[in-house]
């Protein structure tokens, strides 16, 4: 027989029970906060910093010349005046500066060269070929070059010179051949009839102020 009183159990159930008052007097753990992801980035780091030089001031923008001046070019590379005067438009509106110009005439000025060489090596490689040049001993060529210089002005000698055409296989032939024609017709001298008005050779006919 249970002889407990309901005072007793109501003491009993009051000790049981949980003490809500230090339930929510208990502290909540909490994360801290992330202060490396959250932190203000660095003022280098700034959008538009690398814009900026070491005074702050942003960088200048390029510069494009109103006329465009001549670039210095390559011995031998003649500069293309009207050319440059007509692509002059399209590059200044396309935002091309005179170091950009200047580098531009100089890929085309060195492709130029290497264009001049490989036809100048075609052309050297021809007239080893050529049996007409080369026959009795190479007598064609060595008339060509004394022709030239003997009749040839030194603007002349140097266009050959620069550009190679000494060593075009039609142009030694023929320049060759007048050569030849010009010895033949000085060693006969002049017409046998003569009273001292007699013809004239045909140097003194094709170059009358030799």
């Amino acid at each position: 027989m249970n002889t407990e009183t309901p005072n007793a159990a109501a003491n009993d159930q009051g000790a049981a029970a949980p003490d809500a008052s230090a339930s929510a007097a208990a502290p909540v753990a909490t994360q801290a906060p992330n202060t490396q992801e959250n932190a203000t980035p660095p003022a280098d780091a700034a959008p538009g910093a690398a814009d900026e030089g070491k005074d702050g001031q942003q960088a200048a923008e390029p510069v494009v010349p109103e006329a465009y001046a001549a670039p210095e070019m390559p011995e031998g590379i003649i500069f293309d005046e009207g050319l440059a005067t007509a692509v002059a438009p399209i590059l200044q509106k396309a935002g091309v500066t005179q170091e950009a110009y200047n580098e531009l005439a100089g890929v085309l000025a060195q492709q130029q060269i290497q264009a001049q060489q490989a036809q100048l090596k075609t052309w050297t490689e021809a007239c080893a070929k050529d049996p007409d040049i080369n026959a009795n001993d190479g007598a064609l060529r060595k008339a060509a070059i004394e022709a030239v210089g003997q009749f040839g002005s030194p603007e002349l000698k140097a266009l050959f010179n620069a550009s190679g055409l000494g060593s075009q296989p039609d142009l030694v032939k023929l320049i060759g051949k007048l050569g030849q024609a010009a010895k033949v017709t000085n060693d006969r001298g002049t017409d046998s009839a003569g009273s001292g008005g007699g013809q004239r050779s045909l140097t003194s006919r094709m170059y009358p102020n030799q």
